[in-house]
């Protein structure tokens, strides 16, 4: 999410690190404000990356970037200030597949929906 700031947003890099590490997983990073941006691969190795997304959110464009990019995928992990409309959401619920919600700012928000889970940053 282009909204959250720059510390949330390298709090939840290093978590999605984290998670490549546990995984033996590489992860597609798709940056997204009001548009998406390109794909980027980051690993349980990646410490910088350049910030491309900044101000106002939809975040249902990364995954049409992604299909339209061809990036496979089989989960999905959102870093956002809980700032997402209920169509956006919805979006996300119809994927069927696990998508993971760290939310940085709203801890009373609960995405815990279906395939759908939601964990406060801390």
């Amino acid at each position: 999410s282009g909204s959250v700031s720059d510390k949330e947003l390298a709090y939840g890099i290093a978590e999605i690190n984290h998670l490549c590490k546990q995984t033996q997983t590489p992860v597609k990073l798709i940056q997204v404000d009001t548009v998406a941006h390109e794909p980027e691969s980051i690993s349980s190795r990646t410490n910088k990356f350049h910030r491309k997304a900044c101000g106002g959110t939809y975040l249902y464009p990364a995954i049409e970037k992604a299909y339209e990019r061809n990036v496979p995928f089989n989960a999905v992990v959102v870093i956002t200030d809980g700032g997402i409309s209920s169509e956006d959401l919805s979006k996300f619920e119809a994927l069927n597949l696990k998508v993971i919600w760290l939310l940085t700012e709203k801890p009373h928000l609960d995405f815990n929906v279906g395939k759908m889970q939601s964990i406060k940053l801390s």
